[in-house]
């Protein structure tokens, strides 16, 4: 689909928002007018306050966007987790408008990767003010005072419970916890002015005058729940006893460092990111990863040298001990499926084998070239794809896969694709296969939220192999045993690598190995 954009809506759009802007901004300069410098505690407290404020703020819309990726994810579209942090940031100019009712806008954004773009963005938009409104309602009146330690207990708890995000209860109940934990954060920024101020006022009062001034507002359709909300979050604040201008301030800064610095963050990432936006909703974007072939150029500098030559060498090892339990030896024929920049191919090539490499991008297979070659080897390189190998029947001894297979988000595409590797296996042939373990749920969260935004080898639309669901083939039948390994994360320094490697071997021998990074197992084809 060829998204093409219509400057007249996102000037409506953006204008809108800055009507609510300029009508809540006048409030607060109406409100300030009688403030002397002599009134508020020193300007330095006053940008210390502000600063701290911001600073949740932007925890606050990392877990919102968090949260709204979640919820993407589990309407099935699987957008591109820089595209949809992108998408997601320059809607919040949005939160201006009567009811955030701008955030439909979303629509129009998100066109490229659903056919029902207005739908989609209405239930997202629905689900989230209901989220918002509970999440207010439990920190205000209910939960109160444990609000804080019961918010993020409930995410330490979502997060360490393997399976918790899958099913449909269980993904309402973790949408819940990060709205809530979301909420708390202003709170949180709301105590902090209010303690830097030496106010005296507990953090349940506190919750409690937040909530009640946003919550009533925000249902009546006020843009960004302001103006009525700040005098109202004054009026309680003076009536827990705090001075006129200390009230006024305290709100004042809170407002500023958490609506209105949403909304110029928001259109600040417009300004500077607007050719790439135009750029992503003028192409034809699809839901297949494609990032391989733009990627081929610079897929080396993604992965540290050392993190590299760590995982190669573990890897092989286990490679060539699974093919030695089957007889397979050196001289026998592999398939290296998605071979990439030829790392692993080559150095199969170096242990004897009579290797092929395989990639459906030509660049990938340019770079498994030079680097065959700078080593002195020769290698039999092909373009191909999973889903149709160009191979006879029974033309390998083995095969394998290395961080390929999650990048199939076709179920239909990944089933034929085993099938197709069994094909080309001899009978009594194996295929390995290699991949993340996302068993372990923080590892699972890292993978698929994060990981996306710090390197561009995945795009967090992955489709993970889980290790204890692995699909039947037929015609083959995998190995009860499940190989785990590797513990420490990609960004441990070279000089700690050595260091802890001996904890890594420990935790890989006990019972929390199923928490891994990584898993191997292998699939054995019937004689």
């Amino acid at each position: 689909m060829v998204v093409v954009m219509r400057p007249s809506l996102l000037v409506t759009v953006f204008l809108s928002a800055l009507i609510g802007v300029g009508a809540a901004s006048s409030w607060h300069f109406i409100a300030l007018g009688d403030v002397t410098p002599e009134s508020v505690a020193v300007w330095g407290q006053i940008l210390l306050s502000f600063l701290a404020v911001c600073a949740l703020t932007s925890l606050n819309i990392g877990l919102r966007w968090f949260r709204w990726h979640f919820l993407l994810r589990g309407f099935g579209v699987r957008l591109p987790a820089r595209h949809s942090l992108l998408v997601f940031t320059v809607s919040l100019p949005m939160i201006a408008t009567p009811w955030a009712i701008g955030e439909l806008a979303q629509a129009w954004l998100l066109r490229a990767w659903t056919r029902r773009p207005f739908l989609l963005a209405l239930g997202m938009w629905l689900i989230s003010r209901l989220a918002d409104a509970l999440a207010l309602v439990f920190i205000g009146f209910v939960l109160k005072g444990f609000a804080l330690p019961l918010a993020f207990g409930l995410v330490l708890v979502a997060s360490l419970v393997p399976g918790l995000s899958s099913g449909r209860m269980a993904r309402v109940l973790v949408f819940l916890i990060l709205s809530l934990a979301a909420w708390v954060l202003p709170v949180l920024g709301m105590d902090l002015v209010l303690w830097l101020q030496g106010a005296g006022i507990s953090w349940h009062e506190a919750a409690s005058v937040f909530a009640r001034g946003t919550l009533l507002p925000g249902l009546m359709g006020l843009p960004g729940g302001l103006a009525l909300s700040g005098q109202s979050m004054i009026n309680d604040l003076m009536a827990d006893g705090l001075a006129t201008d200390r009230a006024v301030e305290a709100v004042a800064i809170l407002r500023w460092g958490t609506t209105w610095f949403a909304v110029a963050l928001g259109l600040v990432v417009f300004l500077r990111m607007r050719r790439r936006l135009a750029k992503l909703l003028r192409g034809n974007v699809s839901l297949a990863q494609g990032h391989f072939a733009e990627l081929a150029s610079e897929y080396t500098a993604e992965i540290p040298d050392h993190v590299r030559d760590r995982l190669l060498t573990r890897k092989t090892d286990l490679l060539v001990a699974a093919l030695a339990r089957h007889g397979i030896v050196s001289g026998a024929k592999g398939l290296d499926m998605g071979c990439g920049q030829g790392w692993y191919v080559t150095a199969m090539a170096e242990q004897g084998y009579c290797m092929t490499g395989a990639d459906p991008e030509p660049g990938q297979l340019e770079g498994a070239k030079r680097h065959s070659t700078a080593r002195s080897i020769t290698l039999d390189l092909a373009v191909a794809g999973v889903a149709k190998l160009p191979w006879p029947d029974g033309q390998f001894d083995f095969v394998y896969a290395i961080n390929v297979l999650h990048h199939v988000t076709d179920p239909d595409v990944f089933q034929r694709g085993l099938g197709e590797i069994v094909r080309v296996l001899k009978p009594g042939g194996v295929f390995v296969l290699f991949e993340m373990n996302t068993r372990n749920p923080l590892f699972r969260l890292y993978m698929s939220y994060l990981f996306p935004l710090l390197r561009r080898i995945d795009d967090g639309t992955e489709v993970w192999v889980e290790p204890h669901h692995l699909p039947p083939v037929a015609g083959a039948n995998w190995e009860a045993g499940v190989e785990y390994f590797t513990f420490l994360p990609d960004f441990v320094p070279v000089w700690l690598l050595k260091r802890l490697a001996v904890v890594e071997g420990w935790l890989e021998r006990s019972p929390l190995s199923h928490w891994s990074a990584h898993y191997a197992a292998v699939l054995v084809k019937n004689t």
